[in-house]
């Protein structure tokens, strides 16, 4: 008999727009409602950006990757250079918050911004993995002022691909093994999905 496929419960949590985020929360800003972007350096205008707002993308189609040259000159525009210190010193203080829900080894930080929870067995504590996953939600948001998206799974694959093809639209999204075929099989490019390498897609 084939073995049972692995059933956790698993959530991949992203800090939407991180660097941005952090500054706004720094500097008293709303970064759902003002157009700010994080620049590498002020000095050079070919210079990246390493991160935008929400009404940054939609107003003004500046994104990460754009250069400083691409910003308009406009009054409602803010422009920041990065303090990567503080931009770790906010990521090691949400991983500790995290750790008031979950014992330490269930978290694996993936990125800065980014990072795998494991919530299966929580539900004594918490209620059930989804509420415990809003409620980290909630918590970060009201601590930090930072908005995130979950997405979850019963793997880290799932839950990744929950949060990079739904979450991150949507703020939330759970998959399971019968999203497979709906969900999983209909993505293209391969690129699209997390962990496909160029020698894997070409298999």
């Amino acid at each position: 008999m084939p073995k049972p496929l692995p059933s956790r419960s698993i959530m991949c949590i992203d800090m939407k727009c991180f660097y941005v985020s952090c500054i706004a929360m720094l500097e008293g800003l709303d970064v759902m409602k003002i157009p700010i972007a994080v620049i590498a350096n002020f000095q050079q205008p070919g210079s990246v950006v390493l991160a935008a707002s929400p009404p940054m993308k939609e107003r003004f189609h500046i994104k990460t990757g754009n250069r400083r040259f691409e910003i308009p000159k406009h009054p409602d525009i803010k422009l920041f250079e990065p303090k990567m210190s503080f931009f770790l010193d906010m990521s090691v203080a949400i991983t500790k918050l995290i750790a008031q829900f979950v014992p330490r080894e269930a978290i694996h930080v993936y990125s800065i911004d980014e990072s795998f929870v494991d919530l299966t067995g929580t539900e004594q504590l918490w209620g059930s993995p989804v509420e415990t996953a809003k409620a980290i939600l909630q918590a970060i948001y009201h601590q930090f002022r930072i908005p995130s998206a979950v997405g979850m799974g019963p793997n880290m694959l799932m839950a990744k691909s929950a949060l990079d093809l739904e979450a991150k639209k949507t703020g939330f999204a759970k998959w399971t093994y019968d999203d497979v075929p709906i969900k999983l099989w209909i993505i293209h490019p391969l690129s699209a999905m997390w962990g496909s390498g160029s020698k894997w897609r070409k298999g």
